[in-house]
């Protein structure tokens, strides 16, 4: 399902190995140092009839400027009034696994706590110092579909490792957020997120 700033795919653990690969070649064509080393994972997946789905949503800023400046709030569109309905979204689908662009860690906690259950956070924020203005590239999954086994995060940069750190042209630092996942079954994948200019 794609629609805006949504979109849902569903994997059959059998096919995931080529998507990951065009991902590694994306990375390796745009010369992605940063991500190369979680790109070279060794996934232990086999072909199985078992799926789950996975999301990707922007969910709107809710920072002071986007509140303000851009208009949410003369919009009627302020995180209090669609926080409900971006988390109804997320039940519809049936994701297990939700990647998030421009959520405020705050935010995305609020989001959890909607979600309500088993679903967990992961993920820093693009500056890295933990304000409540700092956007993250968090990634929401349910803890009663999906083990989470490890995650961190790196900065799209030459020093992934330094909080903040940009580069390429970028207007603001990016952060990628990586976890690695295991379903019921024992099936492994990965998943990054991270939004760019």
């Amino acid at each position: 399902v794609k629609g805006g700033p949504v979109s849902c795919r569903s994997f059959n653990f059998g096919k995931f190995p080529q998507a990951f690969c065009k991902v590694a070649w994306f990375a390796n064509r745009m010369h992605l140092a940063a991500m190369r080393p979680w790109l070279l994972l060794q996934l232990a997946l086999r072909a199985s009839a078992e799926s789950i789905t996975v999301m990707s949503y922007n969910i709107r800023t809710a920072s002071r400027w986007a509140t303000v400046d851009g208009g949410d709030a003369r919009a009627g569109r302020t995180w209090a009034q669609r926080r409900r309905s971006v988390a109804r979204t997320v039940e519809i689908s049936g994701a297990a696994v939700v990647g998030t662009q421009e959520g405020l860690g705050w935010q995305c906690d609020e989001l959890v706590a909607s979600l309500g259950g088993s679903w967990r956070r992961v993920g820093g924020g693009r500056v890295g110092d933990g304000s409540d203005e700092d956007e993250t590239a968090s990634v929401l999954y349910d803890a009663g579909a999906v083990e989470l086994l490890s995650t961190g995060d790196y900065w799209l940069s030459p020093t992934p490792s330094e909080a903040g750190s940009k580069a390429w042209g970028a207007a603001l630092p990016r952060v990628a957020t990586w976890a690695v996942f295991a379903t019921a079954s024992g099936e492994r994948f990965a998943v990054v997120e991270v939004r760019v200019d």
